[in-house]
């Protein structure tokens, strides 16, 4: 807002007008009532997505707020994954504490690879690649333990991406598509995904939602976040959802060529290890463009960006 802090907000269809917007004000959120409180007490909200979950920042650590009813799985699948993932040679926030509405993470040093590659921090951003690079295999194929991981399929994949497509759709105009053509690729692009036989399918540990601000070097180590959605399916998701968000900064004009291709190289090389399926890699990178088409339609300051990944989809 003009006091430079994060707020959530809304928006629907609206009569007469392609949409109705409306902001909450800072730090409030009826199903996070927790919320206010914690910014209220000097807290700095940093992500806030309305009626799901928010992130306040404090000196010593960062509380997850969420639904009621959520935030226990949370809890189980970041404390089992911070022992994969630092075995694997990550460093992983800790849980310190967890509650009915809440989680508490420990604070990890470092800057997101997000912010390397905007701010052209050409060594660092390399090292932060080699080192994922050094310890991905390892935690994708670690044993998750006595009690499986959730499950996501392709099938799974493909309901996320007619969801986004959904969600598009109900705004008219707001990219340029014929009436129904976006649910129409997300259809086709599911298709695909479901195409392969779920026993030919690889079956590694899953992020699902692996990008470049949800990883942190301090230039030794290297840190990962948000195990919400950690899961058991295709080792293809996390490595295309890293590629195409490296086309996605270059696209924003926030990544150099050069370092664009450095981050890919490491991709590439972890495909190789983890034997993943070239066919299967472009099929998930194609749902990943159309979902992050919708995604970032509706952020006016990257609307020709999401044209632009709409449009490559048509071609």
């Amino acid at each position: 807002d003009e006091h430079g802090r994060v707020r959530a907000g809304e928006a629907a269809p609206g009569a007469g007008r392609p949409w109705a917007v409306r902001v909450l004000p800072h730090g409030e959120d009826p199903r996070l009532p927790g919320l206010a409180a914690a910014a209220a007490a000097g807290g700095r909200v940093v992500v806030h997505r309305h009626r799901r979950r928010a992130v306040v920042g404090t000196p010593d650590r960062f509380v997850k707020f969420l639904a009621r009813g959520r935030a226990a799985r949370v809890a189980e699948l970041s404390d089992r994954l911070h022992g994969l993932g630092t075995a694997a040679g990550f460093a992983v926030p800790a849980v310190l504490a967890r509650a009915e509405d809440r989680v508490e993470f420990s604070v990890l040093p470092g800057r997101s690879l997000h912010e390397l590659g905007a701010a052209g921090r050409n060594d660092a951003y390399r090292a932060a690649w080699a080192e994922w690079a050094r310890c991905w295999p390892a935690l994708a194929t670690a044993a998750p333990g006595t009690e499986p991981l959730p499950a996501h399929t392709a099938e799974d994949e493909a309901r996320t991406l007619a969801r986004w497509a959904g969600r598009l759709e109900a705004f008219p105009g707001l990219l340029e598509a014929p009436p129904g053509a976006v649910a129409a690729w997300a259809r086709r692009i599911g298709a695909e995904l479901s195409a392969l036989p779920a026993d030919r399918r690889g079956r590694v540990v899953l992020h699902r939602d692996l990008h470049d601000q949800q990883l942190l070097f301090d230039g030794a180590r290297l840190g990962l976040l948000d195990f919400d959605t950690a899961a058991l399916g295709e080792p293809e998701l996390d490595l295309a959802n890293l590629s195409v968000h490296l086309e996605l900064r270059a696209a924003q004009g926030l990544l150099e060529p050069a370092l664009r291709a450095a981050g890919q190289e490491a991709v590439t090389a972890v495909a190789r290890v983890l034997g993943a399926d070239p066919g299967r890699l472009a099929v998930h990178a194609e749902a990943t463009r159309l979902r992050l088409a919708c995604v970032y339609a509706f952020r006016p300051r990257w609307r020709a960006v999401a044209q632009d990944l709409l449009d490559g989809l048509r071609s």
